[in-house]
């Protein structure tokens, strides 16, 4: 091979150098190596899959934190036997809940706090009892904006750890009523954090807002209103109507 040094276009002199065979498929093999640990790395850093579920302690196998948040009633988490334990959810991003409900299985807490935290480090309490009776908690906290949801365990109610079977962080609306300009969920005032979606610039026709032949523009933007933390959008109807979606 010929190789000439990039050191601009005038007074080049070439210089020969030379590699056999086994030198090239070395050198290629060294990159190839080091394009798949860059791979690894960047998958390994950005394939996590929200919510997750982390835990002070485990008792044994099979009974991870995880088995808390999967959805599956006969799955449950069980820390070992000392009083301050904790299991928390981490979503990803900060997350809207009004409701907390954990499912105990025989080993519940007397005493436990519901806290919250947007960096796992900083924690505030929302909840306090000293009065658990295990079975099912469903505990309404008012409106909460959290990135993680940790239950800590005071005091224990029996010889064993903590151990439950679900644990659930959601947004839920028993009743909903509009007075005036207040809007209040559950009996309690609810705050709107949204925009005024109107117009869409792609419509053409002003008469077209969110139908279906426009479902690619919020199947685009929707997702990106959820990452800023919006829970409702603004609606411009014709005339004097307007609407207000929450979600």
């Amino acid at each position: 091979m010929i190789g000439y040094p990039q050191s601009g276009w005038n007074n080049i002199h070439p210089h020969h150098w030379e590699m056999d065979i086994g030198d090239a498929w070395r050198v290629l093999g060294i990159i190839a190596i080091a394009l798949f640990a860059i791979t690894l790395i960047f998958i390994g850093t950005t394939s996590a899959t929200y919510p997750i579920a982390v835990a002070s302690s485990v008792e044994g196998p099979g009974l991870e934190a995880d088995k808390a948040i999967d959805g599956d009633m006969t799955t449950r988490w069980s820390s070992n036997w000392t009083d301050n334990e904790w299991i928390y959810i981490d979503f990803g991003r900060q997350k809207l809940f009004n409701t907390v409900t954990l499912n105990w299985e025989t080993a519940y807490a007397n005493s436990y706090q519901l806290q919250v935290s947007d960096d796992a480090a900083n924690w505030t309490a929302v909840y306090i009892t000293t009065s658990g009776d295990g079975g099912i908690d469903t505990i309404y906290v008012g409106n909460q904006s959290a990135r993680f949801v940790k239950i800590l365990g005071i005091k224990r109610a029996t010889n064993w750890g903590y151990s439950m079977w679900v644990f659930t962080v959601s947004f839920k609306v028993t009743d909903g009523i509009i007075g005036g300009l207040q809007i209040l969920v559950n009996g309690k005032p609810f705050t709107i954090r949204g925009v005024g979606y109107a117009p869409t610039p792609i419509c053409a026709n002003p008469g077209d807002y969110f139908t279906y032949n426009y479902r690619s523009i919020y199947a685009r933007d929707l997702p990106l209103l959820r990452a800023m933390n919006c829970n409702a959008i603004r609606l411009w109807g014709w005339g004097s109507t307007t609407t207000i979606a929450t979600s």
